[in-house]
Order: C-alpha cells, then sequence, then structure tokens
C-alpha cells in the first residue's frame, strides 16, 4: 500500500495479492500500532480512530463521521473474485482525513490490517 499527499489529502494507493484467500469481501484498516517483528497481526491494537468515532454511521458521502483508520467503511471492502493464485485487488482513494506524518493524529508507524468476514485478522503489514 502507498500513501501520498496533495493539498487535496491523502492519496491512498494499493493492492493486496489474494494468493490462497477464498472469494468475497475483506475490510481493510488502519490500525493504532505497528506489526512486531513477530508478525502477530492481534499486537496492532484497534482501529486508528485519534478523534473518537466509534460507532458513528461510517460511509464515503460523510467522513468526516468515519474513524481515520476505517478504510473499508469511507471506500467498501475489497472484494475477491475468486481464488486465483498471484491475482491483486487495487484500490485508489484520495481522503481528506488521513494526515501522513508523524504523531497522534498521524499515520506513521501504524500498520494496516485485513479481515475476513468473520473479522479475524487474516493479513497485516506496516505503513
Amino acid at each position: 500500500v502507498r500513501f501520498t499527499t496533495s493539498s487535496k489529502g491523502t492519496e491512498v494507493r494499493g493492492g493486496i495479492k489474494t494468493a490462497g484467500m477464498a472469494a468475497g469481501e475483506y475490510a481493510y484498516h488502519i490500525h493504532e500500532k505497528p506489526v512486531p517483528a513477530s508478525g502477530d497481526c492481534m499486537a496492532t491494537g484497534g482501529h486508528f480512530d485519534p478523534h473518537g468515532k466509534k460507532g458513528a454511521t461510517c460511509t464515503k458521502s460523510s467522513l468526516d463521521r468515519c474513524e481515520v483508520g476505517d478504510l473499508s467503511g469511507k471506500f467498501g471492502k475489497l472484494k475477491v473474485t475468486g481464488k486465483e493464485r498471484n491475482q491483486e485487488v487495487r484500490f485508489v482513494h484520495k481522503d481528506p482525513t488521513i494526515e501522513f506524518r508523524n504523531g497522534p493524529t498521524g499515520i506513521l508507524g501504524r500498520s494496516i490490517v485485513v479481515h475476513n468476514a468473520a473479522g479475524d485478522r487474516i493479513a497485516c503489514g506496516n505503513i
């Protein structure tokens, strides 16, 4: 996943390789903490929510009501169409709520986590 900034906000651009993933929809979020050296996705904390928006209705038309880290709430879940090896689900979003910097409201030093339909953390990586 790549992040770039402009005067209109941060552009989130990325792709997820789907080798071994079943067909379906997957939520993805920025989480509070980085992935540790052990690779344990459970150690990344909760969704990144520096403004306390948890529980608010989140949609693309009301980004100000969303947790900063709720990428799938803002832009829709990642859709995987099959078990094809090395398929890549690509996405590009502009998000004025993401701050590409360090600090309590910035995303640097945090992680991205992919969840299956049951909410289990199945993949993660550092920002």
